[in-house]
């Protein structure tokens, strides 16, 4: 990469850090999109507990909703060998080295139809302890790496990472998020893995009623189903 373009990233970096705001974050994706030639790049937070990992979406730069979608509802982080590796992996990797690591599997092949599927084949992933939670890791995954652009990738998502994550935080701090005491009631009974049915007759409340309840927990903390829901309330300390 040319000094030029250490220059121009730099001064991104810098803006994120002085901006301290999402667009901040967009436009150095944009950026780096056009000197690393990848196709999606995404921001999420991998909270464990009792050895399952809850997938939250912190920042999506260019992944398909759909993608995103797929991949919690069918739990794949739960067998996604990459999930393994994230917390344990100091430096980047490329996806394909999680996978020639571990035995060949119907399960393996079935993460590598979906990535083929949405085209994020060739992803690079990094990783970094989340701040304040010791069960959280917060990755940055970019997808449709060509092959001439691992080491330079690497390297970028190394340096970029730490100051996504740090203003991410600060965007999260400015808003604050307030539950009610019945919603925090009803997003325990979630993390302790009971159905809406189940927490209606724990909490004298019909079924209909928990869902609506659940329905705002989703739009105050802006995600989209309940495995989301527990993996944020998990790494805030909601609950």
């Amino acid at each position: 990469m040319e000094q030029s373009t250490y220059t121009t990233l730099s001064t991104h970096f810098q803006q994120c850090l002085e901006n301290k705001s999402e667009k901040s974050i967009t436009d150095c994706f944009d950026f780096m999109a056009d000197v690393l030639n990848f196709s999606s790049a995404i921001i999420t937070i991998n909270t464990i507990q009792d050895e399952s990992y809850y997938p939250f979406l912190k920042f999506n730069h260019s992944y398909t909703d759909s993608w995103v979608d797929t991949y919690i509802n069918h739990q794949l982080p739960n067998i996604d060998p990459v999930s393994d590796k994230s917390p344990n992996s100091p430096a980047p990797f490329v996806w394909t080295e999680c996978y020639q690591e571990k035995p060949s599997t119907d399960t393996q092949t079935l993460i590598a139809q979906v990535a083929n599927d949405f085209k994020t084949k060739d992803c690079i992933t990094v990783s970094i302890p989340t701040s304040n939670s010791s069960d959280a890791a917060t990755l940055c995954s970019l997808a449709g790496v060509p092959p001439t652009h691992h080491k330079l990738t690497k390297e970028v998502l190394y340096l970029s990472l730490p100051i996504f994550s740090h203003v991410l935080q600060g965007v999260e701090t400015a808003k604050p998020i307030t539950l009610t005491k019945k919603e925090i009631n009803v997003l325990q009974w979630a993390t302790e893995g009971k159905t809406a049915w189940e927490t209606g007759v724990i909490m004298a409340l019909s079924e209909a009623t928990i869902k609506y309840h659940l329905k705002v927990i989703f739009r105050k903390l802006k995600v989209s189903n309940k495995a989301q829901a527990i993996a944020f309330a998990m790494t805030k300390k909601m609950v």
